[in-house]
């Protein structure tokens, strides 16, 4: 578990975890501070693990379907810069004139 590796120790960190309530943070800030010491099976870890996964199981899933749509949405429209680059054949339209002063540069 990772927070029993020697390599974590002395790394500040910060736990940022999404959840409706702040009751449910200080659940699994004192989860973490208990897991130190044990083993992955250990069998109260466990269990404590399961009833944690169902607390957050409905807000999990409205995360993962808002970024369902997000990239649904973004799979429809075309960004601008592909769509300009596409116009272009996807290559360099540089051009320069040298004896204006002045320098206009296509979309690389």
């Amino acid at each position: 578990m990772i927070v029993n590796d020697t390599r974590m120790q002395s790394i500040p960190m910060i736990l940022e975890t999404p959840a409706p309530e702040q009751e449910i943070w200080a659940e699994e800030i004192k989860l973490l501070y208990w897991m130190i010491g044990r083993k992955s099976g250990d069998p109260e870890l466990v269990e404590r693990e399961k009833v944690l996964q169902e607390k957050g199981r409905e807000d999990r899933e409205k995360q993962l379907d808002v970024l369902k749509r997000k990239a649904e949405k973004a799979a429809k429209t075309p960004r601008k810069k592909k769509a300009q680059k596409q116009e272009n054949g996807g290559s360099c339209s540089c051009s320069s004139d040298s004896g204006s002063g002045s320098e206009s540069y296509g979309e690389i």
